[in-house]
């Protein structure tokens, strides 16, 4: 049967109608990886650098507006920056709303969000004590980052991740993520977070029982701190650098450095100041001293440091011949003592479970790196013997070339010798 010419004009016009289909579509998958955020969403996003307290309220503020919106990219963004917001004024959010917002970025084409999100999932990890689930969400952050990245949320990450390493005691590791947070940091110029980062380098110095590269770091940090007008920052510093010198049987400079932290002490660091008020004092033998904080630590102290001051407690009433209270004292320690051997066999388990999971992956990355230098080594192999068989081949077609000249010649030869005979 016959084409007539309006059938192939139907049939162009239906691959003309195919192709802009395609492109329209195309167009729409990258517009939609290229989603313009409203501006309001965009300053909660500032607000949660800048000014955490602030971020809560406006985020409620706009809550009406986003957490139900029909456009998934305004929604989701919405979901991530409520779990940011939290977090930075360390009230973290403890439903599932961050997987969520997990499950559409991984769909979606948007890195920068998707980094931010595995971030705040490797931080719902930390909030639950899953070290190797937590360190995996990190890691997956930090292969998503590059030149692009804020360095401020850089030094997060390896910040976080170092304090992973330091609770599994793997001491090397934890430097390294807190060096580089630290070099994020100066880059920035970032002087507070510089402290923090040179407090918790020193941190780990201090474990390694490297105490000169400890108070190197720490007097450091302690000069640079008089001019910032931050109390909470330098009495840290001061209750660490109290510490290190008590580590190495400095006394005097420990007290010293500990009074400094006594004078604007604030709420979070009450339990650690006053357990080492009753270490120091313990030393000099001063027991009404190391009474007063005792009776101060069990008001506020942790389970550990309330387990120290009721032991402390048991002893001082026994010198003072009071039986009757130092028991109740020795069966107020012995019940702290058994919460902590709780949560030490489960912090043991953790760090196992963590160690086990960070070796297999280990090994996984030796595997792959040997599997991958193999590869290499078949690829060099292969390449230098098809080289050799290529130049084989070459250097056989021009012998063989040669020869056929040769012939050609010798025949061209005879033919003549046989025309003049």
């Amino acid at each position: 049967m016959q084409n007539t010419p309006s059938d192939g004009k139907h049939s162009r016009l239906h691959i003309a109608s195919i192709f802009w289909g395609v492109l329209c579509l195309f167009l729409i998958l990258s517009c939609a990886g290229r989603h313009s955020y409203p501006a309001d969403l965009a300053m909660a996003d500032t607000l949660c650098r800048t000014n955490p307290d602030s971020a809560v309220a406006y985020v409620k503020s706009i809550s009406k507006k986003y957490a139900s919106s029909s456009n998934p990219y305004d929604r989701n963004y919405y979901q991530l920056l409520t779990v940011k917001a939290a977090n930075n004024v360390y009230k973290p959010i403890k439903d599932s709303t961050i997987f969520r917002v997990m499950d559409f970025y991984e769909k979606a084409n948007d890195t920068e969000k998707l980094c931010q999100t595995y971030y705040y999932v490797g931080k719902h990890f930390v909030q639950e004590n899953d070290a190797p689930q937590a360190l995996q969400y990190f890691q997956k952050a930090l292969d998503l980052t590059d030149e692009n990245t804020p360095l401020s949320f850089l030094s997060c990450i390896y910040s976080q991740t170092g304090s992973l390493f330091l609770y599994q005691e793997m001491y090397d590791d934890a430097l390294t993520m807190y060096k580089k947070s630290y070099s994020c940091d100066s880059l920035l110029r970032d002087t507070v977070n510089m402290l923090y980062s040179m407090q918790d380098i020193a941190t780990i110095y201090n474990f390694k029982k490297d105490y000169c590269k400890c108070l190197d770091f720490l007097n450091t940090a302690h000069r640079l701190s008089k001019g910032l007008g931050n109390n909470i920052l330098r009495n840290s510093i001061s209750q660490s650098l109290a510490i290190c010198y008590f580590d190495i049987k400095d006394y005097s400079k420990a007290k010293s450095y500990m009074m400094e932290t006594l004078k604007n002490l604030e709420d979070g660091v009450k339990s650690s100041a006053y357990s080492l008020a009753i270490d120091i004092y313990s030393k000099e033998t001063k027991l009404d001293s190391v009474f007063y904080f005792s009776k101060k630590l069990m008001e506020c102290g942790t389970v550990y440091s309330k387990q120290k001051a009721a032991s402390a407690l048991c002893e001082f009433y026994n010198c003072k011949n009071d039986s009757k209270t130092a028991l109740l004292y020795l069966k107020e320690s012995v019940t702290l003592q058994d919460s902590i051997n709780r949560i030490n066999a489960v912090s043991t388990i953790g760090k196992m479970h963590f160690a086990y999971n960070y070796n297999k992956q280990e090994k996984e990355n030796i595997k792959m790196a040997a599997e991958a230098k193999e590869n290499r080594y078949v690829c060099f192999i292969s390449i230098l013997l098809f080289l050799f068989i290529f130049t084989l081949y070459i250097y056989k077609r021009g012998i063989a070339k040669k020869q056929y000249l040769q012939i050609s010649l010798s025949n061209e030869r005879l033919k003549n010798l046989v025309v003049e005979t």
